[in-house]
């Protein structure tokens, strides 16, 4: 219980839980290089980028 006397929400997921996550998703591309590419845009924060290269399988344009 919490101090209103209601039980605690779910635990929010840890930093480890999620990279263990997007280390098993970087996993699925079959080119290295492809793999390397969403684990650097986990590294770097940019999930998003990650995730299109997971959805298109192509490499996430340099921003300008």
């Amino acid at each position: 219980m919490n101090d209103c006397g209601t039980p605690p929400g779910p635990a929010e997921p840890s930093y480890d839980d999620e990279a263990a996550v997007w280390h098993r998703l970087a996993a699925l591309p079959p080119s290295p290089e492809d793999v390397d590419e969403v684990r650097g845009c986990w590294d770097i924060g940019e999930q998003e980028g990650g995730l299109s290269v997971l959805l298109r399988g192509s490499p996430v344009p340099a921003a300008a």
